[in-house]
């Protein structure tokens, strides 16, 4: 059972140690327990997955309710300054009240605050956006035609659906998504025709060190399945009706540079695109992340749905109501 803390008689050393213990229940590894008041959740290792685990133990621990702004501060935040939040925060549901600004995490005197900007998509942004995508690929040796079918799509059909993640000036993530997918779907065989010569001549000099099950899943996944065609878009209209299911997106982050929280400030931006378009619902045919995310999800208003497919295989939407 975790102890609720108390604002009153705690000290700063005491509100630190409570923050470790609650990164603890996360990351019960001997670097956290060596960890430095100075350190980021950054510097040690935590990301967006990890954070939402640690926003939730933190809440438990103290009683409290995070808003999304303070989960995107929280990821350049060192220890000391979550400790403040926590402090702050206590000291805010004591008075019955929490004012907006008072539980944010201030900047040290002389040293700039690291925070990530969200931002419409450039066609300047295209390379550093395809560098993201082939490095956090999961293609292996096909790696190199991940923008071909993971992002230009998007960026060509409907570059005002998506959104760039900057920190101090440096792409570091981006989610691209449309708001017509039957759209989008049609438009595939015509860009495939376009790109074939790149396709094929990549999948040309790689085909080599393919196993067959790697040749087969790549045409079939990435070419077959790559949007919803007419029968699998039949069955989600069937599962949770036409307010759902017409939009498509797709998210990357430099895992190496995106600081925990990056990803609730893209998905907030196209939240909130979807609503300035007049869109009512909003769907993720998968849990990103894994089921460990589904809290993070929920955060952000997605709804878990288990749905059972035609083949009887069961499988986790995500689903948003705007």
């Amino acid at each position: 059972m975790v102890r609720v803390v108390e604002a009153a008689a705690r000290t700063s050393l005491e509100y630190l140690s409570e923050v470790l213990a609650a990164l603890s229940e996360v990351d019960p590894s001997p670097e956290i327990a060596a960890a430095d008041a100075l350190d980021t959740l950054a510097d040690l290792g935590v990301d967006s997955l990890g954070l939402i685990q640690f926003v939730a133990a933190l809440e438990r621990r103290f009683g409290i309710r995070l808003s999304h702004d303070d989960l995107e501060s929280l990821g350049t935040a060192t220890l000391r300054e979550v400790a403040q939040l926590m402090r702050a925060a206590t000291s805010a549901r004591d008075a019955g009240a929490v004012r907006a600004d008072a539980t944010r995490p201030e900047a040290r005197p002389g040293e700039p605050r690291l925070s990530i900007t969200v931002r419409g998509y450039r066609e300047a942004d295209r390379g550093a956006l395809s560098r993201i995508c082939i490095e956090e690929s999961n293609l292996g040796t096909l790696k190199n035609l991940a923008p071909v079918f993971f992002l230009d799509p998007y960026c060509d059909d409907d570059p005002s659906s998506c959104f760039v993640a900057e920190l101090e000036g440096e792409v570091v993530g981006y989610w691209v998504g449309t708001l017509d997918v039957d759209k989008l779907r049609r438009g595939f065989p015509a860009y495939l025709m376009r790109r074939s010569r790149e396709i094929l001549g990549r999948y040309g000099r790689a085909w080599r060190g393919l196993s067959w099950r790697e040749h087969r899943w790549f045409w079939r996944q990435v070419l077959l399945e790559r949007f919803p065609g007419r029968r699998r878009l039949a069955f989600i209209v069937r599962q949770v009706g036409e307010l759902f299911g017409k939009t498509y997106v797709h998210f990357q982050l430099d895992r190496a540079k995106a600081p925990a929280g990056t990803v609730f400030a893209l998905a907030r931006a196209w939240l909130e695109h979807l609503r300035s378009h007049g869109v009512q619902g909003a769907m993720l045919l998968s849990v990103p992340g894994g089921p460990a995310a589904v809290e993070m999800w929920k955060r952000l208003g997605f709804a878990p749905l288990e749905i059972t497919r035609p083949n009887g295989g069961r499988v986790t939407w995500l689903l948003a109501i705007l």
